[in-house]
């Protein structure tokens, strides 16, 4: 072995002056070994320098002698740049005070090897920064005029804005070899040694510091040493940066071992490997039974932390045996690949080739619970705030004159008459126009999205897409073109004909799984606890279990959906939780109280695809809930393939609009607005012929125009169809007034 004098630390003193630790080395070159698989730091000591002399410089500091743990070849020596960050008292803050806590556990290692700089070395290094800034720098003359006289030239110096930040850098880098030059030349250069191959641990060091250049060294770490480590050209840093770079295990709070109980699985859908320890993976598989499933299950974790991936594992699972009705909803595209993969209906709103009859209440259902289940989810997810409960007997009071008629309604008729029943309740008609209260004014406006909507030619007609055959087949609503605003108002839609297609299911579903519902970012709709659609999805729940309906909500945050419908969600999968949700986080789980800062602690740093997950075990026929573990989940990663074409663009149909006196003469020169949904569309004057045409409309969709006259008063108004000619006699037309 060539490095020498290897010591493990035994004991630091309680306050260690980094400084200090630095200073007792009397410029000799010494290394700082990390080993993150068993949280320890080793001092490496130069041949020529006795650990006496450091026992000496510091008090209550304890090593013994020993070798490093691990052999590792292929290493790659890293010599970076960095700034410091100062604490409230001046003092500098470790740049790594949290390599331990993200690697703990982790097979592998970091060196901080500290070479001492020679004077002389710094000096020609400062000169090589200044050449370099030379180089940024560009000077222009120009020669100036006035009236036919020159002047003498003029000298400028402009920067070069398009490289700013690696200038920037090499001005930082000067001060820093100024401070070593002004610090009787006391400095050190830094390089860190790791593995080649570990991705994690580069990328970590990639996000801290600035990296002046690497080196792949093909040797083990027993047969290198201070001499083949020394690189003449890396950055010298003064007392203060070194200082900076000082860290070691004991003073730093690791991820404890966290044990928890295991359980023998018994059942067909593997979910994950039981982490030992919270640490360990010890390939025992979690395998649950499909039916526990209908009991609810709740995935949240912060993005990246595996939650998609591993839900997607689970259904895949469940889609394998006795397949049954699916339907997932996600703001994203992410699942439009797992959607192709297992031949789902995919269904981009927005840009979809079929359509969508929201307002269709199924011929299986009461249109009473229908219409008002569809009134409660839309004022919840409306942003009429207090005026929501003034919204849903609005919408009420509409639907039940709607429906009374039939239950396939025309969408513009639905609309009509919502503003008809907002008019009559919250505002009044006059001469001029309508009159709204703040009331009238609020729900109108929370209404907005319904208008927006049904613009769209896939959402405009009674008729379309049968919910049941798509959930049969499985069905992936795609909202990634819908406005953050707006997606809230289409799960709601969405929501009213799944569950009116639940409502068919029998009670007698207890033992089974018929059908599989998924909401990627279900916050949206579920996040306020006092919001009647919360407390509509809490019942529901309840009511899952006997219909044997499966519902997955996925979230980003523990405290993004409502306390009830996470207490009711028997199968918890929790992945890495943000500081703020963590403690929340664990007052979910079932655990021991004596161990809350631990998993507290845990929660806030654990790895992709590890999750703390509360399962539910089947023994004697009776599904009990077991203690919660930390497991490895299984992940599924769809090919990224497509089925059939699923979108179009929206068609343009061109309507006519002839005008004709009662003798069938052409009315010319007349203003005209159109409009659709009580909104203007299009403006335009008759033609010679007495016709105007336009593709503002949507096929066979009744809209209304208004012919104006000389007066408001005189003004008159038809419906007409979209997308066909339509011809108005105006008897009794009287040129003078109209």
């Amino acid at each position: 072995m060539q490095f020498s004098n290897v010591f493990i630390i035994k004991q630091l003193p309680d306050m260690l002056n980094e400084n200090l630790f630095i200073n007792s080395f009397l410029g000799k070159p010494f290394a700082l070994h990390h080993d993150f698989k068993n949280s320890k730091t080793y001092i490496i000591l130069d041949k020529k320098f006795s650990s006496k002399e450091l026992f000496l410089s510091i008090s209550g500091l304890s090593l013994f002698e020993t070798d490093l743990p691990e052999e590792t070849s292929n290493l790659l020596q890293i010599f970076p740049y960095y700034e410091i960050n100062l604490d409230n008292k001046g003092k500098p803050l470790s740049k790594f005070d949290d390599f331990y806590k993200l690697f703990y556990g982790k097979n592998s290692s970091a060196t901080f090897i500290f070479y001492p700089s020679e004077p002389k070395e710094t000096l020609l290094l400062k000169k090589e920064i200044e050449i370099a800034l030379s180089k940024e720098e560009i000077r222009a003359n120009k020669q100036s005029s006035f009236n036919g006289i020159k002047f003498q030239n003029e000298s400028k110096q402009y920067d070069l804005f398009y490289d700013y930040g690696k200038r920037n850098i090499l001005l930082s880098m000067l001060t820093t070899v100024n401070e070593c030059l002004l610090n009787n030349g006391f400095s050190y250069s830094i390089s860190i040694l790791v593995k080649n191959t570990d991705k994690d641990i580069i990328s970590y060091l990639n996000s801290k510091v600035y990296l002046l250049a690497t080196k792949l060294i093909t040797a083990s770490i027993y047969d290198v040493n201070f001499e083949l480590l020394n690189n003449k050209n890396a950055l010298p840093f003064s007392e203060q940066k070194l200082s900076s770079s000082i860290f070691f295990s004991d003073h730093i709070s690791t991820v404890k071992s966290i044990s928890t109980e295991f359980f023998e699985f018994y059942g067909e859908i593997p979910v994950g490997t039981y982490l030992k320890e919270a640490l360990n993976d010890t390939n025992k598989k979690i395998l649950l039974d499909r039916n526990v499933f209908n009991l609810g299950t709740l995935v949240t974790g912060v993005p990246g932390s595996g939650k998609t991936s591993s839900t997607m594992h689970i259904i895949k699972e469940l889609l394998s045996k006795n397949r049954p009705y699916i339907g997932i909803i996600s703001p994203t595209e992410e699942w439009n690949y797992f959607g192709a993969e297992f031949n789902l209906f995919i269904i981009k709103l927005y840009n979809s080739k079929i359509s969508i009859p929201f307002f269709n209440c199924p011929k299986t259902i009461k249109k009473e619970k229908f219409y008002e289940n569809l009134a409660m989810l839309l004022s919840s997810a409306s942003n009429s705030g207090p005026y929501k409960n003034a919204m849903e007997k609005c919408l009420l009071s509409a639907f039940s004159k709607v429906y009374e008629k039939t239950i396939s309604p025309e969408p513009e008729e639905v609309y009509e008459e919502i503003i008809n029943k907002v008019i009559e309740r919250h505002g009044k008609r006059t001469n001029t126009g309508v009159k709204l209260s703040k009331h009238g004014e609020n729900i109108i406006a929370a209404l907005e999205p319904i208008r927006l909507m049904l613009k769209k030619e896939e959402f405009a007609y009674s008729k379309g897409a049968n919910f049941i055959e798509l959930l049969k087949k499985g069905v992936v609503f795609d909202l990634s073109e819908v406005s953050n605003s707006l997606k809230p108002f289409f799960y709601s839609l969405i929501l009213n004909q799944i569950y009116s297609v639940v409502e068919d299911f029998d009670t007698f579903g207890d033992k089974d799984l018929r059908m599989l519902l998924c909401l990627e970012e279900a916050q949206l709709i579920f996040k306020d606890e006092n919001s009647v659609a919360s407390f509509d999805i809490m019942q529901r729940i309840q009511d899952f279990r006997k219909k044997g309906i499966g519902l997955f909500l996925i979230t980003h945050n523990v405290n993004d959906i409502a306390l009830e419908i996470r207490r009711l969600c028997q199968l918890k999968l929790y992945f890495r939780q943000s500081p703020d949700s963590a403690k929340i986080a664990f007052n979910d789980l079932i655990l021991s109280p004596i161990l809350f800062d631990d998993v507290v602690e845990k929660l806030k740093l654990l790895k992709n695809g590890t999750c703390i997950f509360t399962p539910i075990i089947i023994s004697n026929e009776r599904r009990d809930i077991s203690k919660s573990i930390f497991i490895n989940t299984l992940k599924h990663f769809p090919q990224k393939t497509t089925n059939e074409n699923y979108s179009r663009s929206q068609k343009n149909y061109v309507t006519q609009i002839k005008l004709l006196n009662s003798e069938l003469l052409p009315i010319p020169n007349k203003l005209v607005d159109i409009l659709y949904l009580e909104e203007v569309v299009d403006t335009s004057i008759t033609n010679e012929f007495g016709v105007i045409t336009t593709d503002k409309l949507i096929k066979d969709k009744l809209c209304k125009i208004i012919i104006h006259g000389n007066k408001k008063k005189d003004s008159l108004y038809f419906k007409i169809k979209g997308g066909i000619e339509n011809k108005i006699v105006i008897n009794n037309y009287k040129d003078n007034n109209f």
